[in-house]
C-alpha cells in the first residue's frame, strides 16, 4: 500500500483529504466466482466547519476496483450536528448518498439531559433508493427508536 493525506485550516474551515493505492488487491471478480489481483484505489476530500456551538461536514469518496462488479464508486457523506440549552440537548442530521447505486441513506438523532446522568434519546433513518449495493440492498429497513441511557 502507498497512500498519503492533508489537513489543513483555511479561516472557519478545516480541510483534508486523503488516498492510498493497493497493489495486488485480492477482489472478487465479476463473472463466475474468483479472485483476482488488481492495483485499487480509495481517497476522499473533506471539510468541516464550526458556526458557535454547531458543526458542518462534507466529505467525498472514491474507489476504483478494477475487475470488480463496481469497479468506480462516488459516495457524497454530509452532516450538521450541534449542542444547545447549555449542553443538554444535542441534535445531529446526516446522510450518505451513492452515486453508482443512486441509494441514500438520511438519520436524525436527538439527546436530551433528564436529569444529571440520565438522556432520553431518539433516532429515526431511512435508506433511499433500490440500487444492488449496500445501500440499496436495505431499503427496507428503515428505523425509529427511542431509548433511556444511564451515565455512571
Amino acid at each position: 500500500m502507498l497512500g498519503g493525506d492533508f489537513e489543513t485550516p483555511r479561516g472557519d474551515w478545516v480541510f483534508r483529504g486523503e488516498g492510498a493505492f493497493f497493489f495486488r488487491d485480492p477482489v472478487q471478480r465479476d463473472g463466475p466466482p474468483g479472485i483476482e489481483r488488481h492495483t485499487s484505489f480509495q481517497g476522499g476530500v473533506g471539510a468541516d466547519r464550526r458556526m458557535g456551538d454547531a458543526t458542518l461536514f462534507l466529505n467525498a469518496l472514491y474507489q476504483r476496483a478494477p475487475g470488480t462488479a463496481t469497479p468506480d464508486e462516488v459516495s457524497v457523506v454530509f452532516g450538521l450536528s450541534g449542542t444547545f440549552s447549555r449542553g443538554t440537548r444535542t441534535a445531529k442530521a446526516f446522510g450518505i448518498y451513492n452515486a453508482r447505486s443512486e441509494s441514500a441513506f438520511l438519520r436524525t438523532v436527538f439527546s436530551q439531559e433528564v436529569v444529571e446522568n440520565l438522556r432520553l434519546e431518539g433516532e429515526a433513518g431511512v435508506f433511499l433508493g433500490e440500487g444492488g449495493l449496500a445501500l440499496g440492498l436495505l431499503s427496507d429497513s428503515d428505523f425509529v427508536l427511542a431509548r433511556l441511557r444511564v451515565y455512571f
